[in-house]
């Protein structure tokens, strides 16, 4: 019995810590895939929406750098 409830517990606990690794690598390229995409795009300009979400803002912290 104990060695039993002994199997299935080391089971679970290999099946968490498999799925945890699993998921840590996969942050862990989705953040290498982002700094990989932040990198490439540095040279690029700011897209046409966030732009038009910005734009007051940038506006006022371009006359407030004129002041």
């Amino acid at each position: 019995m104990w060695d039993l409830d002994k199997k299935n517990y080391e089971q679970e606990e290999k099946r968490l810590r498999d799925r945890i690794n699993q998921i840590n690598q996969d942050n862990a390229q989705f953040l290498l895939m982002q700094m990989a995409d932040k990198t490439k795009g540095a040279d690029k300009k700011m897209n046409r929406a966030e732009f038009a979400i910005n734009k007051p803002i940038l506006r006022e912290a371009n006359t407030r750098l004129k002041d």
